[in-house]
């Protein structure tokens, strides 16, 4: 509380606020402590380079019996003006670029989106769930579970398509239709074949990939035919 005011000297056009000072006296365990906070704030008014000048201060020693000072070091400060100014309006073209790549941003990220729960969709339908035990059966060769694969996709496709399209697909070349493979099999499972060797699922899977693509294809094309809605369904 002894202590001399904190000098509050300044260049010219800087304004200097002096706080109260902060005073704390405590004693413990017979120990009397005290301490003194001072604040200083200044405020720059206008642009330039302004030297803050260093502080002393006085204080008497009580253990060393002495008075003692010590002195904080002045600091150099340079203060923009019109360039910030015309930074913070230079910057509105950034945020304008910034907006439009948000923008995109948002747009490709919903377009994946989209497109993977179209994927999603597509690849979790039965019939796609069947023809990839139908092949995963055929590269197992495992006879039972190719042909249980291969009517549960041939039921499915049934609901969505009509009889005549469910017939196997003329063969291509030398290539053996789909009706001819599925009958291949059967005669293994059921005509007493099985035990004469074992099955290869090698020829069904080779059909059945070329049946999808020739169906595939089909599809595209009545598409393409019909691409309005009949007036008398």
């Amino acid at each position: 509380m002894m202590m001399a005011s904190v000098t509050t000297a300044a260049p010219l056009d800087v304004r200097v606020y002096l706080a109260d000072p902060i005073v704390k006296d405590q004693i413990q365990r017979g120990e009397a402590t005290a301490e003194r906070i001072d604040t200083i704030k200044y405020q720059f008014e206008q642009a330039g380079t302004y030297q803050v000048p260093e502080l002393s201060f006085d204080w008497w020693d009580v253990e060393a019996s002495e008075l003692k000072r010590i002195v904080l070091p002045g600091n150099t400060f340079t203060v923009e003006g019109s360039k910030v100014a015309a930074e913070s309006t230079s910057g509105l073209p950034d945020f304008r670029w910034r907006l439009a790549i948000l923008v995109v941003g948002l747009l490709v990220i919903w377009t994946v989106t989209k497109l993977l729960s179209a994927w999603r969709l597509r690849y979790n339908r039965p019939e796609q769930i069947a023809a990839r035990q139908l092949l995963a059966a055929c590269l197992a060769n495992a006879p039972s579970d190719a042909y249980s694969a291969l009517m549960q996709w041939q039921r499915l496709i049934g609901g969505a398509r009509q009889a005549s399209d469910l017939k196997a697909l003329p063969s291509v070349g030398d290539a053996p239709s789909l009706e001819a493979e599925q009958a291949v099999l059967a005669q293994y499972l059921f005509g007493g074949e099985s035990a004469q060797g074992a099955w290869s699922g090698k020829r069904l899977a080779a059909t059945f990939a070329q049946t999808r693509r020739r169906l595939s294809l089909v599809d595209r094309k009545q598409r393409a035919t019909c691409s309005l809605p009949q007036l008398n369904p």
